[in-house]
């Protein structure tokens, strides 16, 4: 009896192949996959989805960009010195652009870097990006031949101010008529029975001649630039960003409205404002009275001028000397910086501590401190000095 392999019995040689029958016949069956046919798989399926989602994400980029044709004819206005961004808020809130986010990019990308201001015609509603910036880049429609003047509005004006300017300015305008523009016309930031007073944006606007008797217009321009302006900073989430800074106090968009107010009364450098901000929210966490003299002066209806003991003595909500927390509205109107400074306070070493500021050079510098003593004796420094 010959001897019989292991090789043999099963079926199989030392090379794999599997018998299929006695004629010597050999089929091959191949190893599984295993793990390198499960990643191509996975690799192939990943390549898939990710095409669809480029596919997707290009088709919903060009409709966006595209728009859906024109539909309703819109006269837009661009305000004075409005950044592109403002001006892309504006357009979505018009419905001429769907996204402002992605017409700023489209803009810088079509190097649109600034616009003019005025008025513009041959836009319509989910209009194309393409055709709005060319609209724009083209410039205002300004008619032919009608020259135009500028009222310049400087920051820290109050309303009865801003109004004697624009009267003095453009004779045609009728008081009357300017007090019902200012009392109807709105900001989107304005509660329910508020004065306009300090959501007029400070700024230079050109006003046609044709339109030197229109009040309501004008007093549009400067509350959609405030407007504009504090979308743009991103004025609405700033309560949610400052939470805890005025302690229990609850803070709105208004409320750093007014704050920003005060800074631009109180503010005489630049480096001042978010100080004299940190100062103004530590007092409203401590349940302290801000004591502004500006208050005092706006609750009297006085331009400047020294603070007598009657005025102090003076009863009203806007009167800070004697009354803790905010005045009920803005005592000015801000300017960009101001309403920063009021977002921001000032996050310097000690400056969670300041609770008094005095006057300490003729540039406007101010000295800050948490110290009371320390207050005073600055404060008597500044008298010798002859700036208080």
């Amino acid at each position: 009896m010959s001897e019989t392999t292991t090789d043999e019995l099963d079926g199989t040689g030392d090379d794999g192949w599997v018998d299929a029958d006695d004629d010597g016949e050999y089929v091959y069956v191949p190893e599984e996959g295993g793990l390198g046919r499960k990643l191509l798989v996975s690799v192939v399926t990943i390549l898939v989805f990710l095409g669809l989602v480029v596919g997707v994400s290009a088709y919903w980029l060009y409709g966006q960009v595209n728009g859906t044709g024109a539909e309703t004819p819109v006269a837009f206005t661009v305000p004075p010195e409005a950044t592109v961004a403002q001006i892309a808020n504006l357009l979505e809130e018009d419905g001429i652009v769907s996204d402002a986010t992605l017409f700023r990019y489209y803009a810088r990308w079509r190097d649109l870097q600034s616009i003019q201001a005025g008025e513009y015609q041959g836009l319509t509603t989910n209009d194309a990006m393409a055709d709005v910036v060319d609209v724009l880049a083209a410039g205002p429609d300004r008619p032919a031949g009608v020259p135009y003047t500028e009222l310049a509005v400087p920051e820290g004006l109050r309303l009865t101010e801003i109004g004697q300017r624009a009267l003095t300015q453009y004779p045609e305008m009728n008081d009357q008529e300017l007090s019902a523009a200012l009392a109807t016309v709105r900001s989107r930031y304005q509660p329910e029975g508020a004065l306009v007073e300090g959501l007029l944006f400070p700024a230079t606007y050109q006003v046609l001649d044709t339109d030197r008797a229109d009040e309501v217009k004008l007093v549009t321009q400067m509350v959609e630039t405030f407007d504009a302006t504090a979308d743009e900073i991103g004025l609405a989430d700033a309560p949610a960003q400052l939470a805890g800074q005025a302690g229990s106090v609850e803070l709105t968009p208004y409320d750093i409205v007014i704050i920003a107010s005060l800074i631009e009364e109180e503010a005489k450098t630049p480096e001042d404002r978010a100080r004299i901000s940190r100062v103004i929210y530590n007092r409203l966490a401590r349940g302290m009275r801000l004591e502004i003299d500006a208050t005092v002066l706006y609750a009297v209806g006085q331009q400047g001028g020294e603070i007598t003991q009657s005025m102090l003595n003076t009863d009203s909500p806007y009167n800070t000397r004697r009354n803790a927390g905010l005045p009920p509205t803005p005592i000015a109107s801000p300017g960009r910086d101001s309403l920063l400074a009021a977002m921001n306070p000032s996050t310097e070493p000690g400056a969670e501590n300041w609770l008094y500021y005095v006057l300490i050079d003729e540039q406007g510098n101010h000295f800050f401190t948490g110290d009371y003593d320390e207050f005073l004796t600055k404060v008597d420094e500044a008298r010798e000095k002859g700036l208080l």
